[in-house]
């Protein structure tokens, strides 16, 4: 940062103003700093005339605002130039500093950590991850069927296995006007089965 002295009274709008001492400003590269906020070089200064011994300087904006004689003003003097004419040396040298500048940055950026972001892991830790899928997928409860509906048993099968009986009667179909025939199996779990057969005469 420089300080200069203003020589006279310079109003506001005004594209030049007088300075006690111009050594070491740089042209495009040197200019009033902090005439609104505090911005370096705000006001650059594009040229230099000497009269009478009074230094007079061409600046690359109005002033914003007034400046009175043996008033002390602020100066920089940027590193790199603003953008200028594309392809030449000054816009050249402005490009690679802004390169530059991204890439420290972003740098800076990707090194630091963010309050309450979940730690990073290396690219290493996913086989383990990977290998420890199957264990949960095994250990986790078996699925359990239902089991088949039971079929309802056929009537009266029930009475002849809560009985003990397991008799069957077989019928068959007479003529008519021949006596009917019934034989009747009977047996228990116990014995052979027995057959009877008991005739009777059709009612007239």
């Amino acid at each position: 940062m420089l300080s200069r002295r203003v020589v006279g009274n310079w109003p506001t709008n005004s594209t030049t103003v007088a300075l006690s001492d111009v050594s070491s400003l740089v042209l495009g590269r040197s200019g009033l700093s902090d005439l609104t906020d505090y911005g370096a070089a705000e006001a650059l200064t594009i040229g230099i005339t000497n009269l009478g011994g009074t230094n007079f300087c061409t600046l690359s904006k109005p002033l914003p605002k007034a400046l009175t004689n043996s008033q002390s003003v602020g100066m920089a003097t940027l590193k790199y130039r603003p953008f200028s004419a594309p392809g030449s040396a000054d816009y050249l040298e402005t490009i690679v500093g802004w390169q530059r500048y991204a890439g420290t940055v972003a740098k800076f950026a990707a090194d630091t950590p963010v309050r309450g972001s979940p730690t990073r892991t290396s690219s290493t830790a996913s086989p383990t991850a990977t290998s420890s899928a199957p264990t949960a997928r095994a250990a986790k409860a078996p699925i359990r069927r239902k089991p088949p509906p039971q079929r309802a048993p056929q009537r009266g099968s029930s009475r002849r296995a809560r009985d003990g009986d397991s008799s069957t009667t077989a019928r068959t179909r007479a003529p008519p006007g021949a006596p009917r025939t019934s034989m009747t199996l009977a047996g228990t779990a116990a014995s052979p089965a027995l057959a009877t057969v008991a005739t009777a005469k059709s009612p007239p």
